[in-house]
């Protein structure tokens, strides 16, 4: 089975179009593999689902290292109002060759990670399973999602018969208020005790675009991953792949490694001990603290060993 590497995860993009089209057609020819049969897998189809999720949801495709997608998630909020709130639709598609490799669930995580962090706005991911697709079902609870229900004799399949769609939904609000009854960690032994570091997906590169630049790119905000307002102009933490496309300024390629335990902002020392340590080794640490989180960017030519030495941190006496 081919291996996966969680940093060949990126945005979509409209120009994946065609190679998107052929993961499609090469899943739907597996039976069960999505809904529509291979023949209704058109390039109309994918170039429009691409628009609704860069304009107004949120989309994922993993690749290879031939720079093939071998995997894409996507959802999207409808075009009105009252849904504004909810991305639907969601549609995960996975190449049977790299099926059973993880690269569905990091996917998964992936989305709905920023979801979390950055879509504030949205409080609702939805989804619908056919009933006989108990593997799937058992897949989307253990993310947490929740089945709202039956939808009797919604599947025609080939042969004929009917079965039931199973509409499930990820609800955020829910989310955030377990999270919030969660007083953060102050305690610097607890931290570290619970430190649990993880590499975020891509690399990236801190920005601060012209004004000429941020005009002629007016969403370009919504595509960072963190943003500050600093005297000197708006620094944006974007995809390098993007910061190189639109030929923005950058001092080399970061990658980012979550501190997977609750912090306070009233924590005092985990940063230290972390940028401390790091130092020891020759690797420079830039911090950003967010409310549940602390994230530390090093050059991503020292990530592996940066995640090696904050993984030696675990349980470590403060």
């Amino acid at each position: 089975m081919p291996t996966f590497s969680h940093h060949n995860i990126r945005l979509s993009q409209i120009e994946d179009t065609p190679k998107v089209l052929s993961l499609y057609r090469d899943v739907a020819e597996k039976p069960g593999g999505l809904a529509r049969l291979p023949f209704e897998i058109t390039s109309h189809y994918v170039e429009n689902f691409l628009k609704a999720t860069v304009s107004r949801g949120l989309g994922f495709v993993a690749v290879d290292n031939n720079d093939d997608v071998v995997a894409e998630i996507h959802a999207y909020s409808p075009e009105i109002f009252c849904f504004s709130h909810v991305l639907t639709d969601l549609t995960i598609a996975v190449h049977p060759r790299f099926q059973g490799s993880g690269i569905g669930r990091a996917l998964f995580e992936q989305f709905l990670s920023i979801v979390a962090s950055e879509r504030a706005h949205i409080s609702r991911v939805e989804l619908i399973a056919r009933e006989s697709n108990e593997r799937a079902l058992a897949f989307y609870e253990s993310l947490g999602f929740e089945r709202e229900g039956e939808m009797l004799g919604r599947i025609l399949n080939a042969d004929g018969s009917l079965e039931s769609d199973i509409p499930m939904a990820w609800q955020m609000r829910a989310k955030r208020e377990q999270v919030d009854v969660m007083n953060g960690i102050t305690d610097l032994q607890q931290l570290l005790n619970s430190l649990a570091p993880r590499v975020l997906s891509g690399e990236w590169a801190f920005c601060t675009p012209t004004p000429a630049q941020l005009d002629a790119t007016p969403r370009l905000a919504d595509e960072a991953l963190s943003t500050f307002r600093e005297s000197e102009g708006l620094s944006l933490l974007l995809p390098i792949e993007r910061a190189t496309e639109l030929e923005l300024s950058f001092d080399g390629s970061f990658t980012g490694i979550t501190l997977d335990v609750h912090s306070s902002l009233h924590a005092v020392g985990l940063t230290a001990v972390v940028a401390t340590r790091l130092g020891e080794y020759g690797i420079s640490a830039n911090v950003i603290a967010a409310a549940f989180h602390d994230h530390v960017f090093v050059q991503t030519a020292d990530a592996a060993r940066a995640l090696d030495i904050l993984n030696s941190l675990h349980g470590q006496p403060c």
